[in-house]
């Protein structure tokens, strides 16, 4: 009897423990994935509030390409002599190849910035890009570019955001 009674008892103990282990395991299960979403809603916020570039509209004039590059992001960013502009082409009247890495102040400047419709002249070494802002980038390639083939423009400024925009002048 003795025996039944005990082995009644160890039953219930195990089975208590292994109903204490279960749980513990759930609670650890629903706060890993609490802490998991938490993490993703931070991360996604964090891109949220980063500036984002992209280029309006760009266009090949006599001897330099125009482009306005705006910010549709919810932060600023600064467009600067540390912003770097690649622009890759083919050369008019021929099938040279050429990709040039700009330097402010002397192959790119800033020649200004909108905002809503209204044109403001630069006169700083950058322009610090609000979101909502445009600003007006002028490059001078080494070459003429050809007007019939595409032109390629990368921009990336110090914090790493980047744009790469692809258009033919014709």
């Amino acid at each position: 009897m003795w025996m039944s009674a005990s082995l009644v008892v160890t039953s219930f103990i195990i089975i208590g423990m292994m109903f204490f282990f279960l749980i513990y395991i759930a609670n650890t299960v629903v706060t890993g994935l609490g802490l998991i979403s938490k993490a993703v809603e931070l991360r996604r916020d964090a891109e949220l509030s980063k500036p984002m570039l992209r280029v309006q509209s760009a266009k090949c004039l006599s001897n330099y390409v125009e482009v306005n590059l705006s910010n549709v992001g919810s932060s600023s960013t600064f467009i600067d002599r540390s912003t770097t502009v690649i622009i890759e082409y083919l050369v008019n009247g021929s099938s040279e190849h050429v990709v040039e890495v700009l330097r402010y102040g002397e192959s790119w400047f800033i020649t200004g910035y909108y905002i809503g419709s209204k044109f403001y002249q630069n006169s700083n070494d950058f322009v610090e890009l609000k979101p909502g802002m445009v600003v007006v980038i002028n490059m001078l390639p080494s070459k003429t570019p050809s007007t019939d083939n595409p032109i390629l423009l990368v921009i990336t400024t110090a914090n790493g955001e980047r744009v790469e925009y692809i258009f033919t002048p014709n």
